[in-house]
C-alpha cells in the first residue's frame, strides 16, 4: 500500500517526495553525503496501473522504456550519484548503497467486511499467507470463513499495556523471507497470536487465536487420582523437567 521509512547503509533518511532526492538523515539534520554527491530513491507500490520509472526511461531509452511498468510487483529504483574518491568510503561503506525499507504490505481478505484491505490483524495475515500463491498455496475455500472471522475479532480486541491505554490484541507488522521454510513461517503466525490450526469435521481448516477463558470446568483434589515424578537431569535443570500426569 505504501513505503513509510527508508535507511540507507543502515541510517533512516529522508526523502524529497516530489523528486525521491535524500534530503538528510531522519531527526540529525545531518546531511551525511559530500556535495555535489546524490542519491535519488524511487518507488512503485506494485498496483495493476503504475506507471514505469521515469528515470532510467531518460537515462537508459534503449534498456527501460514506459513499457517496463513491472505491474503487480512493488519496486524501488535508486541512483548512486558520483563522489570524489577521498569521500567514497563514507559515502558509500558497502560500495553499492544499501536500501532498506518498511512498508505496508498487508493485503488481506477479511471475510467479516468481504474485502480484501491493508491490516496488521495477525489472523488474517496468516491466512492470506496460507491461501497466497507465494505461500502455502491453499485453496482459500479449504479456510473456514466463521472461525477466521472469530479469530479476526479476537486479534482487535483492546488489551490494556503496562504504560496505560490499550492496543489491539494481535495486531503486528509481519514479514519472512520468500525462501524461507514455510513451516517455519507457520510457526512464527501461531507464535504471535497464541494461534491453533485444526482440520474440522467438514474438510476445512481452523484458524483459532487464543485469549484466556473462565473455565466450564474446574478440576479440584478429588480429580486427582494418582501422579508419577520422574527425576530430571541435571540438577539445574530438576525443577523444569518434572513431568506431572
Amino acid at each position: 500500500e505504501a513505503f513509510e521509512r527508508t535507511f540507507l547503509d543502515g541510517r533512516e533518511v529522508v526523502i524529497d517526495a516530489g523528486t525521491g532526492l535524500v534530503t538528510g538523515v531522519l531527526g540529525t539534520g545531518e546531511f551525511p553525503f559530500p556535495n555535489p554527491y546524490t542519491v535519488q530513491i524511487v518507488t512503485r507500490p506494485g498496483t495493476a496501473d503504475q506507471t514505469a520509472i521515469g528515470e532510467p526511461t531518460v537515462l537508459f531509452p534503449a534498456l527501460w522504456t514506459a513499457q517496463h511498468r513491472a505491474r503487480g510487483v512493488a519496486l524501488t529504483y535508486i541512483r548512486q550519484g558520483a563522489v570524489e574518491a577521498e569521500a567514497f568510503g563514507k559515502a558509500y561503506p558497502n560500495r553499492l548503497a544499501q536500501v532498506e525499507q518498511i512498508g505496508r504490505f498487508g493485503q488481506a481478505y477479511d471475510p467479516r467486511t468481504e474485502a480484501t484491505v491493508w491490516t496488521q490483524n495477525l489472523p488474517l495475515l496468516f491466512a492470506a499467507y496460507l491461501t497466497s500463491p507465494d505461500g502455502m498455496q491453499i485453496p482459500a475455500e479449504y479456510i473456514n470463513m466463521p472461525r477466521l472471522a472469530a479469530a479476526a475479532d479476537r486479534a482487535d480486541e483492546e488489551v490494556a499495556i503496562k504504560g496505560g491505554g490499550t492496543i489491539p490484541r494481535y495486531h503486528g507488522g509481519f514479514s519472512y523471507r520468500m525462501d524461507a521454510d514455510p513451516a517455519s513461517i507457520v510457526a512464527r503466525y501461531l507464535a504471535a497470536m497464541d494461534g491453533r490450526l485444526s482440520l474440522l469435521p467438514d474438510g476445512t481448516i481452523a484458524i483459532d487465536a487464543g485469549a484466556y477463558e473462565e473455565p466450564t470446568v474446574v478440576l479440584d483434589n478429588d480429580s486427582i487420582v494418582g501422579y508419577e515424578l520422574r527425576a530430571g537431569g541435571d540438577p539445574a535443570n530438576e525443577a523444569n523437567e518434572i513431568r506431572a500426569q
